[in-house]
Parts: C-alpha cells; sequence; structure tokens
C-alpha cells in the first residue's frame, strides 16, 4: 500500500494495514466534493557492464482531482498558502503533503488573501486536478509489494476569509492498475538480447511471415483492460506483407515505452510474429529468428492503420 497525502506514508502493506484501513476508511465524499484517483506503475532499466539487463527503478503516475457531486457552485483551495501542491523529489516513501490550513503568525490563524490559496469554483458536475504526479521507487522489495495508492485531501476548519469554502477531510484507496512485472520485462529482454538484429535480409522473411498469417488479432488497452478484436477476412494479408517487407528499420536499444495497440500473426495456433505500434515513429517486432525495437519513417504508423480493418476500434 503506498499513502499519498497529508500525514500520508508510502509503505509496504505491514501486518497493522488492515487495521489502519479499519480505523481510516475510505472516505471519498463529503460536503457535495468526491476525490478521485487513478494510478499506475511504470519500470526503468539499465544495463551491468557485461550488458545484461536490470531493474532500475519503479515509477508510479497518479493523478488526483476533485470532482463537485452537489448541485450548488463548491469552492474549494487548491494551494497551501501560495504553495503548489506537489510530490518532493528526495522522499523514497511517498509522502506528499495535501493538507490545506490557513496562515499563522505565533500559532494563531490570521486572515489571508484568496490568491494565496488558488480557489476554484466549480459548478455541479466539474472537476479540478489538483495534481499530477510521478513517484520514483528505488527499492525493489518495496516496489514489487506496492498495490495500492492512498490519497488523504483536507482542508482545515479554521480559515476566516471573506468568502464560505469547502472544508473537509476526504481519504481513497485506490488500487494501482495492473502492470508487467519486472521479472516478466527482463525476461522479454533477455530474449530480444538472444536474437539477432534486423538485417536487410530478414525483411523478406518478415513478408514471408505476414503471408503465411491466415488470422490478425488486434489487441486494444483500454484503462485496465485489454480488448482482443479478431480481424475478419484476409484482405489485410498483401498489403501489410509488402508495407513490411519494403520499408528501411534502425535497429535501437530497447524503447522503455507501450503503446495502446498490438497486433498479433497466427498461422493456426501458433503466433509467427507480435508487432507493437511505438511513440517516435517505432516498432517493437518479435518473430522467433529476430526481434528488437526499430525506428522507421513517420509514415509507417498512418499506413499499418489504414491496411488494417477496424484498427480503430
Amino acid at each position: 500500500m503506498i499513502l499519498v497525502g497529508p500525514l500520508m506514508h508510502a509503505v509496504t502493506e505491514p501486518a497493522y494495514a488492515t487495521d489502519w484501513k479499519k480505523e481510516m476508511p475510505s472516505h471519498p465524499e463529503e460536503n457535495g466534493l468526491r476525490l478521485e484517483v487513478k494510478a499506475r506503475m511504470a519500470h526503468a532499466y539499465g544495463s551491468t557492464p557485461e550488458g545484461a539487463s536490470i531493474w532500475k527503478e519503479s515509477q508510479i503516475f497518479f493523478q488526483i482531482a476533485l470532482l463537485n457531486i452537489s448541485d450548488a457552485p463548491i469552492t474549494v483551495p487548491t494551494s497551501d498558502f501560495g504553495k503548489p501542491l506537489t510530490v518532493p523529489n528526495n522522499n523514497q516513501r511517498g509522502d506528499v503533503n495535501l493538507r490545506i490550513g490557513p496562515p499563522k503568525f505565533e500559532g494563531k490563524t490570521t486572515v489571508f488573501a484568496d490568491a494565496s490559496f488558488a480557489p476554484v469554483t466549480l459548478a455541479p458536475g466539474e472537476r479540478a486536478l489538483l495534481l499530477s504526479g510521478i513517484q520514483i521507487i528505488t527499492n525493489r522489495n518495496f516496489a514489487d509489494s506496492a498495490n495500492e495508492v492512498s490519497v488523504w485531501f483536507s482542508v482545515s476548519k479554521d480559515f476566516t476569509g471573506l468568502r464560505p469554502w469547502w472544508t473537509g477531510a476526504l481519504r481513497v484507496y485506490q488500487e494501482i492498475e495492473p502492470h508487467e512485472s519486472p521479472d516478466q520485462e527482463l525476461e522479454k529482454l533477455k530474449i530480444v538480447a538472444q536474437r539477432p538484429q534486423m538485417v536487410p535480409e530478414m525483411t523478406t522473411k518478415l513478408s514471408a511471415l505476414v503471408r503465411s498469417a491466415d488470422r490478425l488479432v488486434i489487441i486494444s488497452h483500454q484503462g485496465k483492460n485489454a480488448v482482443k478484436q479478431v480481424v475478419e477476412g484476409i484482405s489485410w494479408r498483401q498489403p501489410l506483407a509488402d508495407l513490411l517487407g519494403g520499408i528501411a528499420y534502425e535497429p535501437q536499444g530497447h524503447l522503455f515505452a507501450v503503446s495502446n495497440r498490438e497486433l498479433e500473426f497466427y498461422r493456426g495456433d501458433k503466433r509467427v510474429l507480435f508487432l507493437e505500434m511505438l511513440p517516435w515513429n517505432s516498432l517493437r517486432l518479435y518473430a522467433e529468428e529476430f526481434g528488437g525495437d526499430y525506428v522507421v519513417s513517420a509514415d509507417v504508423g498512418p499506413k499499418i492503420i489504414g491496411l488494417v480493418p477496424d484498427i480503430t476500434k
């Protein structure tokens, strides 16, 4: 479990975590506001002097927003006395303070300028993005056990301003979106490293693999779900074979990126080719005889999309 917020701590799930959640259960809504959280994890890799791939760090990307679920406008501060809500760069435990309180002098609450707290007035149904951040984790044991983000957001009731503000305390326990484990990714990198890189004669083999396929499956990643779609017919086969067999491939190191679209080519029940369309004009190709990430010309991606029926669905 990772805690993000006022009095928030990023920790592995210890024995007392269950008791903590019983004492401080989820409380996502109060006084017309709902706290919403999205979180996902990615991993970064490096290499040893011998060239072997190793896990380097994990990153938790999260977005925190407020939604007005009432029937009236709500004004809420979105910064803490002129300071934006941020994630400490040097914090390995995931601590982020989202508790907003009034300025004090000698421990006593003072009056304040609204502008110092960046107030936002939300109409019914409107959202305000409080924070979009990233937490770097360099402890592998912690990264492996992290499966939840806990976000707390509170606004002190001690404010004495010129207009009424929302006050209260919200708390959400949000699962991190499913992700591939570092060990699975490292195994892929190991397999790719053992395969020869693409050479000109392999483009002929690539084209032949596409022509030999009798089934094409499109995998679209939509949030937590992976949707598989079998393309009807084989009208895609020859045009794709000609395209993929006739372009230049520039090998590059493993690109630490994913896309939301993958193509799997099957001959019977055997997958003969995997193709992933990556950012930055890159393709990821896996086959028995070759594999890796390659830079291609900028027009290749749109051409692939144009040749495969229903690829945009």
